[in-house]
């Protein structure tokens, strides 16, 4: 029998055998306590892209990390949802793209501001509809769930054959790689495929530029009347006039650095 394991199993005939299945691998999970978690929802329905809210809470958690990873090996896990609309096979997809998309972002965020100096390991996954939050309602559980914790350790597999394994929810290999590589052919099309809009005049895309960058002042909780300065210095790229701005403001080290960094972007400036 060269070794197998085999079950009895009754038929009306007698006992025939059948080979036991295979046990799912082992998933990991973020260790406890959890350093920081980051929840993004209301994705549009059917969709995996970033919507403007997400960018905030994104640009805090990769300066997060970065003061985070100093002397401590971390890990992010990125988990993506999908609400209970739609076949079970196409959310689990869905859900594992919303995950990606964050991965891009946050894994090109965090080689800026570190120059490339921190490598933080990554674990994607997409769980569809089997971890739902039942008081969110739909909006909220086509979500993405981001938490950074210490590097976890091998993951002990079970002593005895009546131990409870964990639940594998992984996508399969393949469809794993299929989407992985369907994402990275959607994000190079995206880059350069396609069609540009017309160029606006630079009126307009200097008012763009300030009325985000208002918004963005307005969610750090920047005080009003320090905002127009704030933006005049930005425009100008004069950062430490922006830094100087927001410390005679009272504004803390923290919301000080994710304005800066909201406003760079903003102004295409490179970190």
């Amino acid at each position: 029998m060269g070794g197998a394991v085999y079950l009895a199993r009754l038929h009306d005939n007698g006992i025939g055998q059948s080979p036991a299945p295979a046990a799912p691998a082992p998933v990991a999970e973020c260790p406890k306590p959890v350093r920081e978690r980051v929840i993004l929802d209301r994705f549009a329905v059917g969709d995996y892209r970033l919507q403007p809210r997400h960018y905030l809470p994104l640009t805090e958690l990769i300066l997060n990390v970065r003061d985070a990873t100093t002397g401590t090996p971390m890990r992010l896990f990125i988990e993506g949802h999908a609400d209970d609309t739609g076949a079970v096979a196409m959310n689990r997809g869905l859900s594992f793209r919303r995950a990606l998309e964050v991965k891009h972002f946050l894994l090109e965020g965090i080689a800026k501001v570190t120059k490339d100096a921190v490598k933080v390991p990554v674990t994607v996954r997409g769980f569809g509809t089997e971890r739902p939050r039942p008081r969110a309602g739909r909006p909220g559980n086509r979500r993405v769930e981001v938490l950074l914790c210490a590097e976890p350790g091998p993951t002990p597999l079970p002593t005895s054959p009546g131990a409870r394994r964990p639940l594998d929810l992984r996508l399969p290999e393949a469809t794993r790689r299929r989407l992985e590589e369907k994402d990275r052919q959607e994000m190079e099309r995206r880059r350069l495929t396609q069609p540009l809009p017309p160029a606006p005049s630079r009126g307009s895309l200097r008012d763009r530029a300030r009325a985000k960058g208002r918004d963005l002042l307005r969610s750090l909780g920047v005080p009003a009347r320090a905002i127009e300065p704030i933006l005049n210095q930005a425009e100008k790229g004069l950062w430490r006039g922006v830094d100087e701005v927001l410390k005679s403001q009272g504004v803390g080290g923290k919301t000080r650095e994710a304005a800066t960094t909201g406003l760079r972007g903003i102004y295409n400036v490179r970190f």
